[in-house]
């Protein structure tokens, strides 16, 4: 996992220095996953792993990760994800999860703090699957938004 991490990290820091903004929205058809900066020390940041096939997504995972200088000594706790997606019906709606347990900051550092959802259905064409987290890590504010596109 930490080398997934690494490879997700070398990613973003190389497209923050091809351009000014760390993640563009990449395609969901099959599967995908986009990160980019947070709140929470150098490094942090805020990703969405999507798997599906075309406009279905079966799993989202909504992961934030505290900064490999700093996150290890505090634990992250007052977890809370969203999802923002736009539904068949043209609504923008969110998912929204409230995790009461505290991890170690070791462990998020290494895995993330994490929610994973199941929707198991079709979600509007051309349109963002989004991901943002807040936790005391990220000082209790919202990360931005990590975005991938959900398109046939």
């Amino acid at each position: 996992m930490v080398g997934v991490r690494r490879s997700v990290r070398a990613a973003v820091v190389g497209a923050a220095l091809v351009a000014s903004s760390v993640v563009a929205a990449v395609p969901a058809h099959a599967s995908a996953s986009g990160c980019t900066w947070a709140p929470g020390g150098a490094f942090a940041q805020q990703c969405i792993h999507v798997w599906g096939s075309g406009l279905r997504v079966d799993k989202v995972a909504n992961q934030y990760f505290p900064s490999p200088l700093s996150g290890y000594s505090a634990n992250v706790c007052r977890r809370e994800h969203q999802d923002k997606f736009t539904d068949l019906d043209n609504q923008i709606r969110y998912h929204h999860a409230s995790l009461d347990s505290c991890i170690p900051g070791a462990v998020a550092v290494a895995f993330g703090d994490y929610e994973m959802w199941y929707p198991h259905r079709d979600f509007h064409d051309h349109r963002g699957m989004c991901a943002q987290s807040k936790n005391s890590d990220t000082g209790d504010t919202w990360t931005p938004f990590a975005c991938v596109t959900v398109h046939s």
